[in-house]
């Protein structure tokens, strides 16, 4: 383990921390990661507004995720109204984002499943399909824009100036949390695997969707909790991320599929009080078929994967030890 080192007033005031470690205090790091969180997610607007490569909303998306990650780690530094504020505003961009994003999703599998399936029924139905998706992109890329617009994320930078002067300015006897970083991460990495078998407990089946849903979210804000502390829990910890990468992939098929599945249910229940539509209907259930296989294929790897691991192994694969001394959990008032 590194020593602590000391951190001027300076490097904090410009975000410059050339060295942060487990016992740096969390509210020294928070000013340079935030920094780092917000400029990967505004580097991604202009790429989104033209809307020329589906990327750069994808990439815009995820960076609102880990920004809010970030805002949720380091909740305990922030003045309340304040927090609530920012953190309301990137989760407004994140879900506006997430409608485009799941669109290009379903747009792009049926592409290419069109591309590999010579069947013209199949061909007619997923054309079908897919321009009723396009206009339903469409739809969404006018909200989207609407909300990029609202919520002027260029102002963030300036805005959070401010919110840091008055964090760095708080009187002691008002500051919360940990004292040093590596005592946030083990309490915050512990609570993240916790989540995750609860979420895990909690899946009935193969076809419990909400509950699938929970345990992804749980491995995702286990996996970018540790992407945001990566400096203060060592690298046996920051290891562990290809394995949660593994299982995100196959939790992230079995949402996109399920998103699908919705969709073409729905279709089919219009459809069917329609005259003269059985055979698009036919056609929608052949589709629906080949989905639902891939879905179970999914499942079948999340379960190889997560269903058989135990709380004790995940604890000694992702929560850092207990640092030494009472006097490091918390400020004292």
């Amino acid at each position: 383990m590194a020593t602590a080192t000391t951190t001027s007033e300076s490097q904090i005031a410009t975000g410059a921390l050339p060295i942060m470690n487990g016992v740096t205090p969390p509210r020294q790091c928070l000013r340079h990661i935030l920094n780092v969180r917000v400029q990967n997610l505004l580097s991604h607007e202009s790429g989104t507004r033209q809307d020329s490569d589906i990327e750069a909303l994808h990439d815009m998306r995820v960076a609102s995720r880990r920004l809010r990650e970030a805002f949720e780690i380091f909740d305990f530094c922030f003045p309340a109204k304040v927090y609530d504020k920012l953190y309301q505003r990137v989760r407004q961009v994140t879900r506006a984002l997430g409608e485009v994003r799941n669109a290009d999703v379903a747009i792009a599998y049926l592409q290419d499943l069109s591309k590999a399936n010579s069947d013209i029924l199949i061909q007619v139905t997923l054309e079908d399909l897919l321009r009723r998706l396009s206009q339903s992109r469409r739809r969404a890329r006018i909200r989207l824009l609407r909300e990029l617009d609202q919520r002027r994320l260029q102002k963030l930078p300036g805005e959070l100036t401010n919110v840091f002067w008055r964090i760095e300015n708080m009187p002691l006897r008002y500051r919360r949390g940990p004292r040093q970083s590596r005592a946030l991460a083990r309490r915050l990495l512990l609570q993240r695997v916790r989540e995750f078998f609860a979420a895990r407990g909690a899946v009935s089946g193969e076809h419990d969707e909400a509950n699938l849903h929970n345990v992804r979210i749980a491995v995702k804000k286990l996996r970018y909790a540790i992407e945001t502390l990566d400096y203060a829990v060592g690298e046996q910890i920051t290891n562990g991320l290809k394995s949660l990468k593994q299982l995100q992939d196959a939790l992230g098929g079995l949402h996109d599929r399920d998103v699908l599945v919705g969709l073409i249910r729905t279709r089919i229940d219009k459809l069917q009080k329609q005259s003269h539509s059985t055979l698009l209907c036919n056609g929608l259930q052949a589709v629906l078929s080949l989905i639902v296989q891939e879905r179970h294929d999914y499942f079948q790897r999340f379960t190889d994967l997560a269903m058989h691991e135990k709380p004790s192994a995940w604890r000694e694969r992702f929560v850092p030890p207990r640092p030494v001394g009472a006097n490091e959990q918390r400020v004292s008032t």
